[in-house]
């Protein structure tokens, strides 16, 4: 059997998420309003709040997972991470013939990060978190 890859490191744009949204949320709390009356509906925010909100997250999730889980993979390929925790003698499938490629991650000779791809991420990250903010916000103005 061969174990499961070592799961991305996704807590810390997760948290970086968390810090923005709770970084707005603070600061549109600090304008004082006057409370609504019982039944009104929850307030909705402007209509660009959310996508302003979108860019801000994908960009952050981006630029945190790229920092952040490069090096770690660089790392989970290297001879420190062969033991079994990481599990990185394990997780070649037992057809695959030994040879330097295992110990390879990428050659930016051979494979750039282009702007394109970089681009198509952002793009996969925007519409994933507006698509997050716009349930949330249903899941916000639904009741029992």
């Amino acid at each position: 059997m061969v174990p499961p890859a070592f799961p991305l490191l996704l807590i810390l744009p997760a948290v970086a998420i968390d810090v923005i949204s709770w970084l707005l949320a603070r600061a549109s709390k600090t304008v004082t309003r006057q409370p609504p009356p019982k039944d009104t509906p929850v307030p909705r925010p402007r209509w660009w709040h959310d996508w302003l909100l979108a860019l801000g997250f994908a960009a952050a999730f981006l630029a945190i997972i790229f920092a952040v889980q490069w090096p770690f993979a660089s790392f989970l390929l290297s001879d420190a991470a062969d033991n079994r925790f990481f599990a990185r003698s394990g997780h070649w499938p037992y057809f695959a013939q030994p040879g330097d490629w295992m110990n390879r991650f990428f050659d930016f000779n051979k494979d750039p990060i282009t702007l394109r791809g970089i681009a198509l991420a952002f793009v996969r990250a925007f519409i994933s978190a507006r698509i997050g903010l716009l349930l949330g916000n249903y899941l916000l103005r639904l009741k029992r």
